[in-house]
């Protein structure tokens, strides 16, 4: 009986991290706007926000005389503050901005321009992941807890 439970878990490990055919989704939305988007993050007030990403067409005119077209690649949240004011912009995104910059966390990075301005910066790559005060990587707290099942059912 716990070898079909260990093979059922196991299954639903590799189903769980496996790469999305599907088209990227994320929450799409500017509190400047639309208070919704401000955290707290209310998932009930946010269902028009949640899209799938389109590509955009990327100009590369200026080097190869073409325009490239672009897939989305991360959902974006970056929280700004100006002069005390709280501002959150969601977003899909096609560029991984946080290997250019200092990293706050895995997926997290914190700009300060002024001592009155700052922003901080959260990219991650699962469906509808950019709606965390701080994103937080889901395929790795998939597979933390398949793997604890698993073990307790083998010890079982």
């Amino acid at each position: 009986m716990s070898k079909i439970l260990f093979v059922t878990t196991f299954a639903l490990i590799v189903i769980g991290i496996a790469p999305k055919v599907s088209g990227l989704k994320c929450y799409e939305c500017n509190s400047f706007n639309n208070t919704d988007c401000l955290d707290p993050f209310v998932h009930s007030n946010a269902e028009g926000f949640y899209n799938e990403c389109l590509p955009i067409n990327k100009d590369i005119k200026s080097i190869t005389n073409e325009v490239e077209t672009v897939e989305a690649r991360w959902c974006r949240k970056l929280t700004q503050n100006v002069y005390g004011k709280i501002r959150i912009i969601r977003s899909c995104g096609f560029i991984n901005e946080t290997e250019q910059s200092e990293n706050v966390d895995k997926s997290c990075y914190k700009s300060a321009f002024t001592s009155h301005v700052s922003s901080i910066y959260c990219a991650c790559a699962e469906d509808g992941c950019n709606y965390a005060t701080h994103n937080i990587p889901v395929n790795f707290l998939f597979l933390i807890t398949s793997l604890i099942v698993i073990r307790h059912f083998l010890e079982h």
